[in-house]
């Protein structure tokens, strides 16, 4: 059995873990990777893409599309599909092989345009032409609910199942903070990313002794200079397939997680690593309210984000009470996730025998 796998690739580490950690429910299966950015780098131009598909048709058993935010308006609009993905009418005749789609993320940045008409209708394309869609659990659900789509499933983000977790810690000591920059400029001033509240974090970080892990090359852009600092080269080679494994290591080796990016959110809850959420995005806000760790969450559009920013970290580090429920919180979960994810996984396999 050969799968193409669609997705983007060695790029950041939280989308290394959408990727690789759907592999593991899988045996005896070639993965051909396909990095999505091929079609990015076209603009999804539909002679090119129906091109491309068709030859991975022919020398493919199946597609598996995920995971990752895939689901995206914005500059995508003014692609020929209108939508980030290289999906429309004329494209998906070149597949005769069957779609299962994985835990697609809706990406609704803040202050950016959403899915157009043209966006939405090749969507919907896509779901009837797949025999498995999925998206993740993270608010896109409600999004797709809201935009008429009734026709798909939920399921965890693949970011968020892990073969094995961390074990109860009784004390943070021992900190990092995983941190969320865009190169385009619009995001982060809807971020509220500004010169004053980048440098009030860059101190938070520092006072703190918190370690910073970014998850893509991108990141380095949040911080003039943080002296904890996992470097870029070595970040670069963390995003390397053979060495995802390497990556997780940050979130076990650290007591606890201050994350901003979706996957920094999940990752550090899929290994039981007890966190608060720095949110700037409305899919960490809502992964956060959606799973029961509202008390965990702080937003950018809360004017008093920093004093409970830095009165939550110091219940965090000093209240057992804080912690252990934060635990009971994401135990439960985590039982849950393995349970529906391995349904969805299991699905998908008979489909294939």
């Amino acid at each position: 059995m050969k799968i193409c796998q669609l997705a983007s690739y060695n790029k950041n580490i939280g989308d290394n873990a959408a990727i690789y950690n759907i592999r593991s429910f899988f045996s005896n299966v070639e993965w051909n990777d396909y990095d999505l950015n091929n079609f990015y780098e076209i603009k999804n131009q539909i002679n090119k893409s129906i091109e491309m598909l068709t030859k991975l048709n022919d020398s493919n058993d199946a597609f598996l599309l995920g995971g990752g935010g895939l689901i995206e308006g914005g500059i995508y609009n003014n692609f020929d599909t209108g939508w980030k993905l290289p999906f429309n009418k004329q494209t998906l005749k070149a597949i005769t092989k069957p779609i299962f789609c994985v835990a697609l993320g809706v990406n609704y940045f803040r202050g950016i345009e959403k899915l157009n008409k043209t966006g939405v209708e090749n969507l919907k394309l896509l779901i009837e032409k797949s025999s498995f869609f999925s998206v993740r659990n993270d608010g896109s659900a409600e999004i797709l609910k809201s935009l008429g789509i009734k026709n798909f499933v939920e399921i965890p983000d693949p970011g968020l199942i892990f073969s094995k977790n961390k074990n109860r810690q009784k004390k943070m000591l021992k900190g990092m903070f995983q941190p969320a920059m865009n190169l385009t400029p619009r995001i982060n001033q809807y971020r509220d990313l500004t010169v004053e509240n980048l440098s009030f974090l860059e101190t938070f970080c520092k006072e703190n002794n918190l370690i910073s892990l970014p998850h893509t090359p991108k990141d380095y852009l949040f911080f003039n200079s943080v002296k904890n600092c996992v470097e870029k080269d070595q970040l670069m080679n963390l995003l390397k397939k053979e060495n995802y494994s390497e990556s997780l290591k940050f979130y076990e080796e650290n007591d606890y997680c201050i994350a901003m990016r979706g996957h920094g959110q999940l990752i550090s809850c899929g290994l039981n690593v007890p966190s608060l959420y720095l949110s700037t995005q409305n899919k960490v806000l809502g992964y956060g309210v959606k799973n029961g760790y509202k008390k965990f969450m702080i937003d950018t559009y809360d004017k008093n984000w920093k004093q409970k920013l830095l009165d939550r970290h110091k219940t965090l580090i000093q209240s057992n009470d804080f912690i252990n429920e934060w635990y009971e919180i994401n135990e439960s979960n985590i039982v849950n996730y393995r349970k529906t994810f391995k349904e969805a996984m299991e699905h998908i396999k008979s489909s294939l025998a």
